[in-house]
């Protein structure tokens, strides 16, 4: 049974008093007592507090006291939506207004044409309801408290009205709050997903403390050690390379003077400062002032990295094209003049035409014009206009050719292991071009080792790229299944402008006279030809390991 409506002021907690128990601790008990409190104060069966949710499209119970023995009503007052109850949500916006709040003092209070507020009265037991709005001043309109009476209607009052409003006023801004901080979690976690997605990161700087905050994805972008759990924006200048080191510096830094927004891109070095892994970023900032935290820098970093070596593979790809069109001309007129020079060699020989003495001489000329011929059909090769000669081939089978060959000469203070993986099936190349470029791969590995020695190695294995693969410098292969022929040596190693080179014609690091510049960059025509790729990983004082990719037939 209901207590009959008190006289004067109902015995309910004041402002000081709800705060006090809302105060005690986080999470739900606090306001569990602080609704006991209320509806033991008022007199009522029922007290809860439902909340605006979805972006303000359902009503969800998250609160309630009933009295001892009454069931509760929460399964009925969970995730319904708003627009269901048009008369009950006006009454609410008229309540706020007014301050009176929505008082229902029998069934009969309610319009028959709200049929849901009905329904829901009649599942729930309730006869009478008192029910304010509770609105913060960020979100406004936030949910409501509930007053219900079950057993018999009941004529509410004003100064009960005024006896809940602090109470009310509290559980509003701690559902405002709740809401708040749900919005921010939810935009921090949009945010990080356009940041994965876009592969942009996410930077501020506070001159004031010097304090840097880093997004995951800048983290991962500048690579910054472990060891850093505050990396500041001078940890990333020292990642600058140092010929853009000051620019960047003079750049970023200008803005606290003219406040002018900034777009940079510059290069970074990993932690070890070598620069063979050299990484392109694009950095931009502006000045944002927050009345709570005051003039900041914030910003986004973006890795361009990858456009940067797509780039640098068309221009190089450019001047390859434009350099064998060039050889391919001269190597086709070279050969036509060798042609008629060792026809004629040949004729004068068949016929007797040359005294003894100068048979001799005609036999250079013709090994001469074999040898020219050779290297046109190098130049040919690069270009890709010298037909193929089949395949394909087992290279596992040819690599033991190969070390059959290099036992002989390879020098005593070289060492060669070789390993050949057991997957590795047919290749889709021609047999004599591919043991070409295994030779001229382990020559050069041999040449790099000649002073120093080591251990030369020459590996196989069979791999599947589920994705087009880049390979340095500035090529990409398409994904399958390839086999990979590698040949590490333990030599002095490049750096990157040397590596950045060594498949054009014509270059070569050797001494006047000892090289033509011809293998490697022969050896890069008949891979693409074959619809592979090569790959170089070296660095000065390191050595050099070449990647040959190619199509498992």
């Amino acid at each position: 049974m209901t207590k009959p409506d008190p006289p004067g002021r109902p015995a309910v907690p004041d402002l000081s008093e709800s705060a006090g128990i809302l105060g005690q601790e986080d999470g739900s008990r606090p306001v569990l007592r602080l609704l006991e409190a209320l509806g033991r104060g008022l007199g009522v069966d029922r007290v809860h507090v439902a909340e605006f949710v979805n972006h303000g499209r359902y009503l969800d119970g998250v609160y309630e006291w009933n009295a001892p023995g009454l069931r509760p009503a929460f399964p009925e007052t969970r995730r319904l939506p708003l627009q269901a109850f048009p008369w009950w949500m006006d009454g609410l916006e008229e309540a706020l207004e007014t301050g009176r709040g929505l008082r229902i003092s029998a069934p009969s209070d309610v319009p028959e044409d709200a049929t849901a507020e009905h329904t829901l009265m009649e599942e729930s037991g309730a006869r009478a309801i008192l029910a304010l709005p509770l609105a913060g001043p960020s979100l406004g309109l936030v949910g409501f408290l509930a007053f219900v009476h079950t057993g018999r209607g009941r004529n509410w009052t004003d100064e009960e009205v005024r006896a809940v409003s602090p109470s009310a006023y509290l559980l509003a801004r701690r559902l405002e709050s709740g809401a708040l901080l749900r919005q921010r979690d939810s935009l921090a976690e949009q945010v990080s997903r356009l940041e994965e997605v876009g592969g942009i990161g996410v930077w501020e700087f506070d001159p004031g403390s010097g304090y840097t905050f880093w997004s995951p994805v800048a983290h991962r972008i500048l690579r910054l050690p472990g060891y850093l759990p505050d990396p500041t924006l001078f940890d990333f200048f020292k990642r600058v390379h140092l010929a853009d080191r000051d620019r960047a510096r003079r750049v970023i830094l200008r803005i606290l003077d003219d406040d002018q927004p900034f777009t940079l891109e510059c290069r970074l070095i990993p932690a070890d400062g070598s620069e063979d892994r050299v990484r392109y970023v694009e950095i931009r900032g502006e000045v944002v002032t927050r009345p709570s935290e005051g003039r900041r820098i914030a910003g986004t970093l973006r890795d361009l990295t990858l456009s940067r070596r797509l780039e640098e593979e068309l221009t190089r790809s450019q001047r390859l094209e434009t350099v064998g069109k060039l050889a391919g001309g001269i190597a086709h007129d070279f050969n036509n003049l060798l042609a008629v020079i060792q026809a004629n060699g040949e004729l004068l020989l068949a016929t007797g035409g040359v005294r003894p003495d100068g048979e001799e001489d005609v036999e250079q000329i013709l090994g001469a014009a074999r040898s020219g011929a050779a290297l046109t059909n190098k130049l040919l090769s690069f270009v890709g206009t010298r037909s193929r000669r089949g395949g394909p081939v087992e290279a596992n089978w040819l690599i033991g050719g190969v070390e059959r060959i290099l036992g002989r000469l390879l020098p005593e203070h070289i060492q060669l292991v070789v390993e050949t993986g057991r997957d590795v099936a047919m290749v889709a190349m021609d047999g004599e071009e591919l043991e070409q470029v295994i030779m001229n791969l382990a020559l050069n590995a041999r040449d790099a080792m000649a002073e120093s020695g080591g251990i030369m190695h020459i590996r196989s294995h069979r791999i599947h790229l589920g994705d087009p693969h880049v390979l340095s410098p500035g090529q990409s292969i398409n994904a399958g299944e390839y086999a990979v022929i590698t040949v590490e040596d333990q030599g002095h190693g490049m750096g990157p402008d040397v590596r950045s080179r060594i498949f054009e014609p014509f270059f070569t690091t050797r001494m006047k006279g000892e090289g033509r510049g011809l293998g490697l960059s022969t050896a890069f025509g008949v891979i693409q030809q074959a619809g592979g790729g090569i790959e170089v990983d070296s660095s000065p004082g390191r050595g050099s390991v070449f990647r040959v990719y190619l199509p498992v037939d």
